[in-house]
């Protein structure tokens, strides 16, 4: 057991405590400005067009949690620091653990990527997941989401939309010789967490270096109302080196690499049935990337070598029930794991390593008002997986069992290369404003295959196909920025799908490997205008998907049913329709400003029988709302905001024997009989910042200041209730 407590220990005295900005540099206050004269800068993005652009400018929604956000709201993880961005939804299973639903996709349909490198895997499971939660929230700059399709510049996966992850960077070699750093310590009431990050930098001639770590002790977590949540403490810890070198102004080379590990983190929502686990995952994810910038008709040549491993190690636990059958026969002892409860453990090993390579370039032409980008990549993955069983009767001994999760040795192989341009077609000055187009299109192979799969035998298929996108916008910076696209999405079917055999969560489920690529075709119309302080932007989507991998009821073995689960199997039995309103709105005056935004979404799926029912976990009618000043010399800010979400009585029919959604308790398997899904809810909070020297800055805050008792759409797990949290970052 690591020991935390010392660690904490050390980071507080070994290291001052520090936040850096987002080329690596110490930050610093800024120098005294009456903010209420200040002129608001869109800020730069680069993940809708894998280009530097401006939000404004951008023919695609997308969503922005920057520098500051990111230090404010003192989030936990990446799926606490989504929960106030437009149109992302975050659904929680247990601590952890989150998985951000964007235009109503969760899971491997949405694509994660980490300073530009891809972090999804072939083992990702379908639906909601926990690999979020091992990306060090004390090592990330910004998040860009980009709402809606990406897969002809992102590949598979990027179905609802792709999230992509900044994280610390040295500061750029120029000559000079400095050493800089500090680090973060951080309290938080909900769950008597403390956690430190510390991280150091330099540079030297045309060399500039960064290193860093993160541990995080997570207590046990108060809910809403005062309830506190079974086996919810977990404890996680991050690193990170980074090297930077630049041997002409042109020319640059970066090595990175991130470490990160989470342990017993637990999963009760299966606690009625007797079922709990604990989970622990490792990541290492490693890059090399070599970048040449031009000021020519080449603009920008890139190449990334990249190699990740994710480990997930899962201890399951069976609890003796009541004679009734529907609640563990003693809650307290099974949540314990009193082994004179307990009826049977099992211990899954998986492990999954990719390696992958990437190719990128950046052509300008006519003045820079034509740009073309083409490139490519291959992934290859190679998956180990393993499984141990104990029974009480045997005296919990552990006896290997012949297959593990996945098939041990299956590997997973994709390739894929994409053209993609926009062009400023005409311009009409800046009082009129410019019309300008983009098109694009994707190649994309996957070759899967996997040994000894149980019902099937060996498994070996391929498959290939095209996306294509195109929009139009009309575009006068700064005022107006109006635009309609069309892109595709696709995601091909992963291991976890076409092989996984066994008890799932709430299911059992059953391989195939006839599985096909699910598609999406995606209309978006919006208007993005600035109008003196006002600031707006809303957008409305339909997205058409077709060949969607669905539950069908089957059988194993001639059962329907094992240990009272449903047996299922994943197939292409649906098609679907999603469409949807994103909104927000900002607004300055005086050292005021008012934030608000809404998002809408409806999605309905048909069977081959035409029958059609609501889309899985699709989440309510949802926002969120601030009101923030700013002190004119910018040393400190006050903040009230609310979060809220409508009720959700749209259930796909899964989402009725899900006790995630229709438990009629935490601790019970029944469910409720009608099931009315989520309530509504609202939840108020409060937050502060305080920079009272050029080396220290203070955040506060109280989340849930009505203790609220609520839970998000989807979740296991209900709603942390009043949370106060202080964070201290120091800088030198």
């Amino acid at each position: 057991m690591v020991p935390w407590s010392n660690c904490l220990l050390v980071l507080a005295v070994g290291f001052i405590v520090c936040a850096l900005d987002a080329d690596g540099r110490a930050s610093e206050p800024p120098e005294p400005v009456d903010v209420s004269e200040t002129i608001e800068i869109p800020p730069v993005v680069v993940t809708p067009a894998r280009r530097e652009q401006t939000t404004d400018e951008a023919d695609r929604s997308v969503s922005l949690v920057n520098e500051e956000a990111v230090r404010e709201s003192q989030g936990q993880g990446v799926s606490e620091l989504l929960e106030e961005s437009t149109g992302v939804f975050v659904q929680r299973t247990n601590r952890g653990a989150g998985s951000p639903i964007i235009r109503g996709l969760i899971g491997p349909q949405n694509l994660i990527l980490i300073d530009g490198i891809r972090f999804n895997t072939s083992t990702f499971r379908t639906g909601p997941n926990q690999y979020l939660a091992l990306i060090d929230p004390f090592a990330i700059r910004r998040i860009e989401v980009v709402r809606g399709p990406s897969s002809v510049l992102y590949g598979n996966g990027a179905m609802g939309g792709v999230m992509q992850v900044f994280t610390s960077a040295p500061p750029f070699p120029d000559g000079s010789t400095t050493v800089e750093g500090g680090g973060v310590l951080r309290f938080a009431s909900a769950d008597l967490s403390p956690g430190g990050s510390a991280q150091i930098s330099s540079r030297f001639g045309n060399v500039s270096l960064l290193m860093g770590g993160t541990v995080l002790r997570y207590g046990p977590l108060r809910l809403g109302g005062g309830d506190e949540l079974a086996l919810s403490s977990y404890n996680m810890a991050a690193w990170r080196a980074k090297i930077r070198v630049a041997p002409t102004s042109r020319w640059s080379i970066d090595a990175s690499y991130l470490g990160s590990l989470v342990l017993d983190a637990g999963r009760v929502d299966q606690l009625g049935k007797g079922d709990l686990r604990l989970y622990d995952n490792t990541d290492h994810l490693a890059s090399v990337t070599a970048r040449y910038d031009g000021d020519g008709v080449v603009q920008r040549i890139q190449t990334s070598l990249s190699f990740h491993r994710l480990a997930e190690h899962i201890d399951r636990y069976t609890c003796a029930l009541s004679g009734s059958g529907d609640t563990p026969l003693d809650v307290d002892a099974c949540t314990a794991l009193d082994e004179s409860t307990l009826t049977q453990k099992r211990r899954y090993d998986d492990e999954v390593d990719v390696a992958g390579v990437q190719f990128s370039m950046r052509l300008g032409f006519w003045e820079d008002r034509i740009h073309l980008m083409t490139g490519g990549e291959a992934y290859h993955d190679w998956i180990g997986s393993s499984r141990e069983d104990a029974k009480a009767d045997d005296g919990f001994s552990f006896v290997a069992q012949s297959r593990g999760n996945f098939s041990d040795g299956s590997t997973y192989r994709s390739l894929g290369a994409y053209l993609f341009g926009d062009a400023h077609v005409v311009d009409f000055g800046p009082t009129i404003g410019r019309l300008q187009i983009n098109s694009g299109v994707r190649y994309s192979h996957f070759i899967a295959e996997a040994p000894d799969v149980p019902g099937i035998g060996d498994v070996s298929y391929s498959q290939g196909g095209l996306v294509g996108s195109g929009g139009v916008q009309w575009l006068r910076p700064g005022v107006y920025n109006l635009y309609a696209s069309f892109s595709q999405g696709f995601r091909a079917p992963n291991l976890q799908e076409s092989t996984v055999l066994g008890d799932t969560g709430s299911k059992f489920e059953v391989p195939n490997n006839g599985l096909q690529p699910e598609r999406n075709d995606t209309i978006e119309v919006g208007v993005k205008a600035s109008v003196g302080p006002v600031r707006l932007g809303a957008a409305w989507f339909l997205s058409m998907l077709k060949d969607v991998v669905d539950e069908q009821p089957t059988t194993w073995e001639g059962q329907s049913e094992v240990a009272g689960k449903p047996v299922v199997q994943r197939a292409n039995v649906a098609k679907g329709r999603f469409q949807g309103v994103e909104a927000n709105l900002s607004l300055r005056f005086w050292r005021m400003s008012l934030n608000a935004n809404a998002a809408w979404i409806v999605g309905e799926l048909t069977d081959g029988d035409d029958e059609s029912f609501p889309a899985r976990r699709v989440p309510p009618l949802s926002g969120t709302a601030s009101l923030r000043y700013d002190d004119a010399d910018a040393r400190w800010y006050a903040l009230a905001g609310m979060r809220w979400a409508m009720s959700q009585d749209q259930l796909h029919p899964s989402d009725r024997t899900d006790l995630r959604i229709c438990g009629t308790s935490p601790d019970s398997s029944l469910l409720a009989d009608p099931c009315n899904g989520t309530p509504g809810w609202v939840s108020f909070h409060v937050r502060g910042g305080w920079t009272p020297s050029d080396w220290v800055h203070l955040d506060v805050g109280v989340s849930n200041v009505l203790d609220a008792r609520y839970r998000l759409h989807g979740s296991g797990q209900g709603a942390s209730g009043v949370d106060a949290r202080i964070t201290g970052t120091f800088t030198f």
